[in-house]
């Protein structure tokens, strides 16, 4: 017995897991988004430059799953290969589809480890994991400029109705989203103690950013996510 496909459900079934939206992305591919470190694409011909007067700069993704765990992680290099060592945000999870965005991810040297220096190249990696197991990657390469840069139109950073981002506690906020559950847990099932989830969330849709103690993105992110 044959099944047809409506094409609605053809297009569910090849919608990528989640895509950056900015900064712009190296590319999203469905069949390559599991490969590390940047799901299977290399560094981009142009990078988004970021003012060294104001070194800060939105992240917004577009969320494919309902569940999904998610790390935000840098690279300092032109060719930094696999050492995405710089940690932008413990891992957390974001509940919904669509557009999530958090405005202000702010640079500073003691957040790359290095004084931050006109032409300085890194790369953005999302990590992020709306299944059981395994791992999903994507790319953005940005660069630090003496030049004055117009920061990204507002309406790049929004938040879907619905969208809702809640912190992780303990061994599931400090493990890679490539290796975590949407619910925080070990990939391997195993249990580690003092790992879990915050109880309240910390951003629902356009919400004002709720007063919960979590972790850093660039040098805070508390008060940043009051975004419509």
């Amino acid at each position: 017995m044959k099944f047809l496909l409506f094409p609605a459900l053809l297009a569910s079934l090849t919608t990528a897991h989640f895509t950056i939206n900015y900064p712009p992305s190296r590319g999203t591919d469905e069949e390559t988004q599991s490969e590390f470190p940047c799901g299977g694409f290399s560094k981009s011909s142009s990078r988004t430059k970021i003012s060294l007067s104001s070194p800060s700069f939105p992240i917004s993704v577009d969320m494919g799953h309902d569940q999904t765990a998610v790390r935000f992680l840098l690279a300092v290099g032109s060719a930094p290969g696999t050492n995405y060592n710089i940690t932008l945000s413990k891992t957390f999870r974001v509940e919904g589809l669509g557009e999530f965005c958090v405005p202000n991810v702010i640079l500073s040297e003691d957040i790359l480890g290095s004084k931050l220096e006109d032409q300085l190249n890194m790369t953005l990696q999302v990590q992020a994991n709306g299944h059981p197991d395994g791992g999903l990657y994507a790319c953005a390469d940005l660069q630090l400029t003496t030049e004055a840069v117009p920061g990204p139109s507002k309406s790049i950073c929004k938040n879907n109705t619905g969208i809702t981002a809640v912190p992780f506690t303990g061994a599931a906020a400090d493990r890679n989203a490539n290796v975590s559950t949407p619910e925080g847990k070990s990939q391997g099932g195993e249990e580690i103690k003092n790992e879990g989830e915050s109880h309240a969330p910390f951003l629902t849709g356009g919400a004002v950013l709720q007063a919960v103690a979590w972790g850093v993105l660039g040098v805070s992110v508390l008060g940043s996510l009051a975004i419509s």
